[in-house]
């Protein structure tokens, strides 16, 4: 055959079309709109509660669990609600159209692939459980607790308004954090939808709700498997593969974004209902493919749980959410460092750290990095560690009135001691103990501390006062305690208490005037026994017998048959000129009414009449045997 015949033939591999970009979707252009609408309902919502001053609860699905911790039925319960049932009719379509987070992981990864850069997606076969334990954590434990413990759970009541719209959102700071976190650094390092993948509570309900879903991407026989649907896919899923295997796309990762439909250049895909995807893949039995090998799964697994430990309510700042986002990501570089360690070559995502067993200077900053952000889990692993001891020992000191509080004190200091910045609840709870300890100097320094960063809060003002005024700093104390007293509404049972604790003030300064005048503003039918028998005490120290007689009495009134009470209401009779009054109308009694007579017998004891004390006692013991001996 001649040259020229031979240049004349076609050769075989050109008669095979090129490989042909995929279009940009229409519907992205959609999807953004939508979504920008999304945040722009959110800031609508925002500015009618600063104008109005209320508005309807927040609707984020989070606030379910307000409903199933508190029985606050609120519009954030109705819209996960409602969002479930749907999804598992027609699928993850919320996820795609409507989360505020997707929006920034799409935003994020749109950016990237305008500078050329693809992020490879982090396939992990055990991490992908974490969004599923997050909502039970979130969702489903907070009940099973209740119900263990015994205790019944809430009435449901409506609450759809409210005048404090942000007191279940972080501050603002972290809010911005979370976005930065969860939006953008989880798509450079874990790929599009990281945090969908692996930290979203709400999207690992989502996922097993669209499992079952008959709504799906399916498939024509036009297909000719061009690949231009997984190309464009945001959500990591490998559309041709699934569409040919399984004739849908039975991945519950998929967020019905509908860009695959969009692109297809055959018109071969289509959003409609048949077979769910769970029936198809069970019945066809594919094997998966993952990244990474048993080993690294569980080296993974563990980091996860480590950083998780570490880094959520670290500083008291760090919500449940953003520490998912964070605890991945630090999985994921963990791993990223152990096979720079081990291999001879090793990258992240475009970046290669190692080639030919040789670091290369990216791969030593970044093994240099990893050393850091080990000591770093370590330290707050270590820190967090006294801190949840700390409040375990503190909440068991206050509900079981233990006297040791060593245990959480010495917690408290040790987490004080290593924070770089003032957290006001570590603070406030080691000002707490030292005030109880008797350090009085020391707890005002930490309370003080608290206070520059939550000045509204009453109880820690109160606390504060009180240090001052025994670390004697008396004038200053009063003051914070006339302060806190002032915002602490009258019908509060708290009232009494902090009244209490600046009469005590007054009357050591010797204001006893004043510390009697404020006393009588309570009225001793309406406050705790203890309260009352308290403000007696006081007014005898300051003298005020006439008006101690008044706590006093209506403490015995309360408890007529208490041997403790009722010598404090006989001193206080004597003290006050009624003793002789009361023992002659109180003889007249029936001799079978015993609160009476029990009374009279303390009369006669604070009288210094025991032997007629101790006749009446014999008399009524017959009746009642256990009755305590007046003293």
């Amino acid at each position: 055959m001649s040259r020229r015949l031979t240049r004349q033939l076609p050769l075989i591999h050109n008669q095979r079309p090129k490989p042909t970009k995929p279009r940009a979707s229409r519907r992205g252009k959609w999807r953004a709109a939508v979504l920008i609408g999304v945040h722009v309902l959110i800031a609508a919502h925002i500015v009618h509660w600063k104008v109005a001053g209320t508005t309807m609860t927040p609707v984020e699905p989070s606030e379910a669990m307000q409903t199933l911790e508190l029985g606050y039925v609120n519009a954030g319960f109705v819209l996960f609600a409602l969002l479930i049932l749907s999804t598992l009719v027609f699928g993850r379509f919320f996820c795609g159209w409507g989360c505020h987070l997707v929006a920034l992981q799409d935003l994020c990864g749109w950016m990237l692939r305008k500078i050329g850069i693809r992020p490879k997606p982090f396939r992990s076969r055990l991490l992908v459980f974490v969004p599923l334990f997050a909502a039970f954590y979130m969702f489903a434990w907070p009940s099973i607790a209740r119900a263990m413990s015994g205790e019944k759970a809430p009435r449901w009541v409506a609450h759809f308004m409210t005048d404090d719209f942000w007191a279940t959102f972080p501050t603002f700071g972290i809010a911005i954090l979370t976005f930065a976190v969860c939006g953008f650094l989880i798509v450079v390092l874990l790929g599009n939808k990281g945090f969908c993948t692996y930290g979203c509570p709400y999207g690992g309900i989502f996922y097993y709700a669209d499992s079952i879903a008959p709504g799906k991407i399916r498939v024509t026989d036009a297909c000719d498997g061009c690949g231009h649907c997984t190309a464009t896919c945001t959500s990591n899923v490998r559309v041709h593969d699934e569409v040919r295997e399984f004739g849908m796309v039975v991945d519950s990762g998929c967020m019905k974004c509908m860009d695959c439909v969009d692109v297809c250049p055959k018109g071969a895909l289509y959003w409609g209902f048949g077979k769910p995807g769970i029936i198809k893949r069970r019945a066809e039995k594919q094997p998966r493919k993952y990244d990474l090998s048993l080993g690294e799964e569980g080296f993974v697994a563990v980091s996860f749980l480590i950083a998780l430990y570490s880094l959520r309510g670290l500083y008291d700042a760090i919500p449940f959410l953003l520490a998912l986002g964070l605890s991945a990501i630090c999985a994921f570089l963990l791993l990223v460092a152990l096979r720079v360690a081990r291999n001879e070559n090793a990258r992240l995502q475009r970046w290669q750290l190692k080639a030919n067993g040789k670091f290369k200077r990216s791969g030593a900053a970044f093994m240099l990095f990893s050393a850091c952000l080990i000591f770093f889990l370590a330290y707050a692993s270590y820190v967090m560690y006294h801190v949840r001891e700390g409040e375990s020992a503190y909440e068991a000191m206050l509900i079981e009135s233990q006297s040791d509080h060593s245990a959480a004190l010495n917690h408290y200091r040790i987490a004080v001691g290593l924070s770089p910045f003032l957290v006001e609840k570590w603070e406030s709870r080691l000002g707490a103990l030292l005030l109880f300890e008797g350090d009085s100097e020391r707890a005002a320094k930490h309370l003080r501390r608290a206070l520059s960063v939550r000045g509204d809060d009453i109880e820690l003002r109160f606390m504060y006062g009180r240090a001052l005024v025994t670390s004697g700093e008396t004038k200053l104390g009063i003051e914070q305690l006339e302060l806190a007293l002032d915002r602490t509404d009258p019908t509060d049972a708290k009232f009494a208490q902090r009244l209490l604790g600046l009469t005590s003030a007054l009357n050591g300064e010797g204001r006893v005037d004043e510390a009697e005048s404020l006393l009588l503003k309570l009225n001793p039918s309406e406050i705790a026994q203890g309260t009352r028998l308290a403000a007696a005490v006081q007014l005898i120290q300051a003298k005020k017998f006439e008006s101690a007689f008044g706590f006093a009495d209506s403490a015995r009134v309360s408890a007529p048959m208490d041997s403790q009470v009722l010598a404090l209401w006989a001193q206080t009779a004597a003290m006050s000129g009624k003793l002789d009054d009361l023992i002659r109308e109180n003889v007249r009694a029936p001799a079978e009414d015993i609160e009476t007579w029990y009374a009279t017998a303390f009369l006669y004891m604070a009288r210094g009449d025991s032997e007629t004390a101790s006749q009446i006692y014999s008399r009524i013991r017959r009746l009642v045997p256990n009755l305590v001996a007046p003293q």
